[in-house]
């Protein structure tokens, strides 16, 4: 079971986009109003506490646009912002306090993932058809330009979407020679090297977090519909999750050091949504609502694990048209009830190993 915390809204209008959980449970993210990707609108980096309370990210006084994508486990935040004067973002880290530019090459660009010792992003080109995945080396007092990535094709869009302690990281690109950009690939690498990324042959997939293990959460793309997967490393076979009774449609967000992941599951018709979360090993979705107490609250979606197992999800209530984000805290339960739980995931991870023909879970 799990106890849970709302996150303050932003004293601001717009669209509110919380989207990364620190091991300390601290949130950020962003509201917006206008179009995310061009030019249109504004946007203000936030932070939130683990009481969830929530303060603006620092910001250069001429900012008129500044997203927060991704938090380490320790909490510092990257993205990018926007000034006045600029026609096209800057990346950035965001620690409590401060924000710190990253020094790029090209005509603008965004940081979308990182460990603390190294940060991921790309690099724009006029076109948006030549982007480059580069990663900066944050180590040291100084942060030097970024170094290119090789491996990824150069692209409308290479967005990386995690790394793990040890450098290794999984993302997303656009083949450009597709002129509506809409051929999905995924890659995963290591350092400063990447390789295009197909565990189910020529099927299109998405790599979406990437854990310290070398677990993969990612999902299927099919024609209508998403299908959810683990693969315990970048060569091992996936490890296809099943669907909750009734649901057609299965996301898989993120995936914590322990192996708990998270996810999102819809209807047919994409009108009804429920936030599951799948145990180590087990293929069998567990409905985050059954978990925790909120009267009148549907969790559609869940977003980030921790280390720590607190879940970041987004709800609405039933009554007034109203959304919400929570940060979920798992309730400690007696020693007696956690050997039984624990007799229970792995004989259904036993049971789930023979459904599935043998696969290693």
């Amino acid at each position: 079971m799990f106890s849970a915390i709302q996150l303050d809204p932003s004293p601001d209008a717009g669209n509110l986009y919380v989207q990364s959980l620190s091991d300390s449970g601290t949130a950020t993210g962003f509201r917006s109003r206008g179009d995310l990707i061009g030019q249109v609108g504004w946007a203000r980096a936030l932070m939130w506490s683990e009481q969830g309370r929530v303060s603006f990210a620092a910001q250069r006084p001429d900012t008129v646009r500044a997203q927060i994508t991704k938090t380490d486990s320790s909490g510092l935040g990257v993205g990018w912002f926007k000034t006045i004067s600029d026609d096209w973002v800057r990346p950035a880290m965001w620690s409590d306090t401060e924000i710190h530019e990253l020094p790029f090459n090209g005509i603008g660009g965004g940081a979308n993932a990182t460990n603390g010792t190294i940060v991921l992003g790309e690099l724009f080109e006029p076109e948006f058809r030549n982007n480059q995945l580069v990663a900066w080396d944050i180590s040291g007092s100084t942060i030097p330009m970024p170094q290119i990535v090789s491996g990824v094709p150069a692209s409308g869009s290479v967005l990386p979407y995690g790394v793990n302690s040890a450098g290794a990281f999984v993302g997303q690109w656009y083949d450009n020679s597709d002129p509506t950009f809409e051929t999905l690939r995924s890659y995963v690498g290591q350092g400063l090297q990447a390789r295009d990324w197909r565990p189910l042959g020529q099927e299109p997939v998405r790599a979406n977090d990437i854990n310290d293990t070398g677990q993969v959460a990612g999902e299927w793309l099919l024609p209508d519909r998403r299908l959810a997967f683990v693969a315990d490393s970048f060569d091992s076979p996936p490890r296809m999750l099943d669907l909750l009774p009734g649901f057609y449609t299965n996301y898989l967000e993120a995936i914590n050091n322990e192996g708990w992941a998270v996810g999102q599951q819809d209807d047919q018709f994409g009108t009804v949504g429920r936030a599951v979360l799948f145990a180590p090993g087990s293929s069998e979705p567990i409905d985050i609502n059954s978990l925790v107490n909120l009267p009148g609250v549907n969790l559609f979606a869940a977003w980030d694990i921790n280390n720590r197992g607190q879940i970041l999800v987004n709800g609405t209530r039933t009554g007034p048209n109203d959304s919400g984000w929570y940060v979920l805290t798992p309730i400690p339960e007696p020693a007696g009830a956690v050997v039984v739980g624990a007799l229970w995931l792995s004989r259904a991870a036993r049971r789930r190993r023979g459904v599935d023909g043998g696969v290693e879970v």
